[in-house]
This record gives C-alpha cells, sequence and structure tokens, in this order.
C-alpha cells in the first residue's frame, strides 16, 4: 500500500514530461508531494540533505548520460527506490540498469497512471524486501564473522570449505583465500590412531548430521596441534547441500584433564608410599618392642629356670622371679598389642577410645588436656571413619610428645553443616611449615585424610605452637 504522503524526487529535464508524469501521480496520490530537478547536479545536493519515498530518473540529462546517470544516483539513493522513467526503449539498457539497482525501467511513451502507480508501490515493497534481506544479511554476517567458536560450512560431499568466520582465521592462522583452496581435512594431522580422510568424509556423510560430534586433532597454520570438537549441521549454502561446522577448541580442557590424571596418579602413589613406609614403622616399633623389651624378659626368665634346675637352694627364689618376669612379659605384650591393633569402636564408640587414649598418656605425661566433643554424633559416622579419626589423634598426640614440648593440647571432634571436623591444637614450640621435614607422622595423618576426602589445614610457627584441622565431608544418616 502506497503512502498518500508520498515524497517522490523527479530528475527530469523535460518540463512537458514532467508535468505529464505529475499529472498522473496527483491523479492517483492527491497528498503526494514532488520535487522536481533537472539536473545530476541538483540532484546530488537535494539528496544530501533530504529523504524521499521514490527517486523517478530520466537517463539523458544535461550533466549527465545514461549508466554513468545510473550510478550516480544509485550511489546517493541508498535505501529509497529508484524507478528509470526515460524515453529509450532500449530492453539491453533496462537490463543494465537493474542489474545496477533501480526498482523498475519504464518507457515514457508506454507509460499511464496506472502502470505508474503500479511501479511505484512494487518498487517500493521490493526496496523495503531488499533492505530487510540486507539487513538480515548484514546480522547474520555479523553473527557469524564475530562468534566465539570457530566456523565453517563446508561441501557436504568432500568438505571442500566454502566459507570460514573470522574466529576461525584468528585460530588457525590462515586467510580467508587460503582456506577456500582446502579441504577441512587437510586441517587433521596424519595418523596411525585416525581413520582416512575418505573414511571420515564417509562417516560424516552417513550420519545425522544434527546429531553428529566429532572431536579432530587441528594442525594450525604454524604447526601448532590443537584440538576441537565440531558441531555439524546440515545446511544449504548458494543452492548447494553444505555442512554449518561450529569448532570449539577443547586443548586446554583436554590438557587440564591430562594434568589432573597425571596429579591424580601422582597423589595415589604418594599414599601408597605413605602407607607402605606406616606399615614398615609399625614392623620396625613391634620388632624393636619384642626385641629390647620382651625379648630380654623372656631371656632373664630362661636363665632363671636353667638356674633353678641346678640349684636346689636357690630354686624357689628363681622360680618366683621367673613368674614376675613372665607377668611383666605378658603385660607388656597386651600394652603392645592394644597400641597396634585397631580399637573396637564399634562397641566403646570413638570418643571413649579418644578419652582412654588421653588417659593412657597422662599416666607417663605432664600434658594437660582439654577436649570438646558435645557436638559429635557416633551414628554420623562409619567405623572406618571413625579408626582413622583415632589414628589420627594418636599420631598427633604422639608427635605432640615427641616434638612439641607442649604444656596443653586441645582435641575437638564435632559434626558441622558440612561434614565432620577435627582439631588438635597445643602451645608448644611449633615450627616452620614451609621447610620440609622427614618424620613420617604428618605424612601418615595426610595419607588417612585423603583416604576419606578430608581438607587438612596445618598452621604453625617457630614459638606458636601448632593447630591442626581436618574437615571431613560426611551425610548425617
Amino acid at each position: 500500500m502506497i503512502n498518500t504522503q508520498l515524497r517522490l524526487l523527479a530528475i527530469e529535464d523535460n518540463e512537458g514530461d514532467f508535468i505529464l508524469v505529475e499529472h498522473y501521480i496527483l491523479h492517483l496520490i492527491p497528498n503526494a508531494s514532488i520535487t522536481h530537478l533537472k539536473s545530476i547536479a541538483e540532484a546530488i545536493d537535494s539528496l544530501s540533505n533530504h529523504r524521499y519515498d521514490v527517486i523517478l530518473l530520466d537517463l539523458s540529462l544535461p550533466d549527465s548520460n545514461g549508466q554513468e546517470t545510473t550510478k550516480k544516483v544509485i550511489s546517493l539513493a541508498g535505501s529509497t527506490p529508484v524507478i528509470v522513467l526515460t524515453g529509450l526503449n532500449d530492453k539491453q539498457v533496462g537490463i543494465e540498469s537493474l542489474k545496477l539497482g533501480v526498482q523498475d525501467y519504464l518507457v515514457k511513451g508506454e507509460v499511464n497512471p496506472s502502470t505508474l502507480f503500479k511501479s511505484i508501490g512494487y518498487s517500493i515493497d521490493r526496496k523495503k524486501t531488499e533492505e530487510q534481506l540486507k539487513l538480515s544479511e548484514e546480522k547474520y554476517r555479523y553473527l557469524f564473522n564475530n562468534n566465539p567458536e570457530s566456523i565453517f560450512i563446508v561441501e557436504k560431499i568432500n568438505l571442500q570449505i566454502l566459507d570460514v568466520n573470522e574466529t576461525a582465521i584468528k585460530k588457525y592462522g590462515y586467510n580467508k583465500a587460503a582456506f577456500l583452496q582446502i579441504n577441512l581435512l587437510d586441517l587433521v594431522p596424519q595418523s596411525d590412531n585416525l581413520p582416512t580422510p575418505f573414511l571420515l568424509i564417509e562417516q560424516i556423510n552417513s550420519a545425522n548430521l544434527n546429531n553428529t560430534v566429532f572431536a579432530l586433532p587441528q594442525l594450525k597454520k604454524n604447526g601448532t596441534l590443537i584440538y576441537v570438537h565440531f558441531s555439524l549441521h546440515e545446511i544449504e549454502y548458494s543452492k548447494t547441500r553444505a555442512i554449518l561446522a561450529i569448532g570449539t577448541d577443547i586443548t586446554e580442557k583436554l590438557m587440564l584433564e591430562k594434568q589432573l590424571a597425571e596429579e591424580q596418579q601422582i597423589r595415589q602413589q604418594e599414599i601408597t608410599e605413605a602407607v607402605i613406609t606406616a606399615q614398615e614403622k609399625e614392623r620396625s616399633q613391634l620388632a624393636n618392642e619384642l626385641h629390647d623389651n620382651i625379648n630380654q624378659l623372656l631371656s632373664t626368665t630362661r636363665l632363671y629356670i636353667e638356674c633353678a634346675i641346678t640349684n636346689e637352694t636357690l630354686r624357689p627364689r628363681l622360680l618366683i622371679d621367673s613368674k614376675d618376669y613372665i607377668i611383666t612379659a605378658i603385660a607388656e605384650l597386651r600394652k603392645l598389642s592394644k597400641t597396634l591393633l585397631p580399637p573396637s569402636l564399634g562397641e566403646v564408640g570413638l570418643i571413649d577410645a579418644v578419652k582412654d587414649l588421653i588417659q593412657g598418656f597422662n599416666k607417663v605425661n605432664n600434658i594437660h588436656f582439654k577436649t570438646d566433643f558435645e557436638s559429635f554424633l557416633e551414628r554420623a559416622s562409619d567405623e572406618k571413619l571413625k579408626l582413622s579419626i583415632f589414628r589420627i589423634v594418636q599420631e598427633q598426640i604422639n608427635n605432640t610428645i615427641k616434638h612439641a614440648a607442649a604444656n596443653n593440647v586441645f582435641i575437638g571432634i564435632s559434626n558441622t553443616q558440612t561434614g565432620l571436623q577435627v582439631q588438635i591444637t597445643d602451645d608448644g614450640i611449633g615450627f616452620d611449615t614451609t621447610v620440609k621435614h622427614n618424620g613420617l607422622g604428618l605424612k601418615n595423618i595426610a595419607t588417612r585424610a585423603a583416604v576419606h576426602n578430608g581438607k587438612l589445614l596445618l598452621q604453625s610457627s617457630p614459638g606458636n605452637g601448632c593447630s591442626l584441622s581436618i574437615q571431613f565431608p560426611l551425610a548425617i544418616n
């Protein structure tokens, strides 16, 4: 539908022809506004300062002629449709004019009010459609080129590259002209672990492209190897069956996954080594206890009994002493067994086991222990975790007695909103946590914590005691 407030520009040097055209227009569109100019120079000035709905152009003007006239006006018209209205009845000129961008080509002798009205209406509509398509193309091109992912448009049959966005150009280092000379699979390095290009093409063409993804190694122009995850979609491009391949660079992700796997393997090796070392330490302690203590008691007992066999006078006294030594050896064995074997936490509970442990240490040490177990729930953790916590407390108390010269030790075990927390703090001499220590105590504690995904925090400095905190993730049943 033509706007009744239509603004027209007629570039026509023949006054009579203009009056006739003006009559036709005003007959059908009474409120139309028509500006009449007689030269290209005037038209250039007017188009620079005013906007029109339609331009009617005569090709024969005093200062311009033919295609030169059309080119000048088209360049200035912008989104305004141009209709050539000329006395030249030349089909070739008409075709050339349409190629240059005019909306219609009318011969003056063949024009009447109806044809002119239709031409104006159709030209306005076509120009609007062209502008919308142009805007759509510009938006598409902007989104295509500024997409953060590399995008390729390739032929479906052989994956020849038809178009590529700016992201891919920057990512791979090739210019657009170079890309258009190669196949997408030319970017794949040769490898015995990959299918041949022919097989890859066959796989891609036999797949449901809207649900197909491929992860392929790619070589940049500078030889750098990257890994790209391609999402494939079948489209029509310039009347050709094509594939839209959206490539996401997953090189960094793969490297991080590889690094994480390596770190986990190293961590597992460290845990295994720590467990073996701890076992060897326990065996060594057992051997020392058996050799230096119990073995001496039993050896002395044997000597007393042998002497009692041959010496009737001393026999009663030697047998009594032998009995005492055997009783002492049995007590030492019980003590050693209690130290080595895990307590039956299912029977006495973690807290009672820790209290017994503290009571045992109090008999031979002058350390004052303070505890806080009020918010701990026995049912909130399994036996394995509770046993690990018991061993951690046992190990840290041993460390404190051996190295800290502490007077006071705090032990806290509590349930929190996120899990279970173990806190052991002393007021001893402390140490520099940045200096590597050769002792196994802290390594054993870290290993036991890691088995249950515990997060260990160790804080200490010379003269300021030591604080050991472990947070275990835990779901309360």
